[in-house]
């Protein structure tokens, strides 16, 4: 479940496709830009470099996410 605050984002970030670590471009700086919202509304995730690397960072955001919601 994505936070009510950042629903009217979640079409143009979200591409359907499978990222993981280690992966680059420009899909996964779309993830980090939605990511950076997600930390500005909530305050609850640690934030993310938006670099366009799936980095360890993004990853503990993601997993972070996917627990709470």
């Amino acid at each position: 479940m994505v936070p009510t605050g950042c629903r009217y984002t979640l079409n143009e970030f979200f591409s359907g496709r499978y990222l993981s670590i280690g992966m680059k471009g420009e899909d996964v700086l779309n993830l980090q830009r939605f990511l950076y919202l997600i930390c500005e509304h909530t305050h609850e995730i640690s934030g993310v470099i938006v670099s366009g690397e799936y980095d360890s960072l993004t990853e503990q955001s993601i997993k972070y996410l996917q627990k709470k919601f």
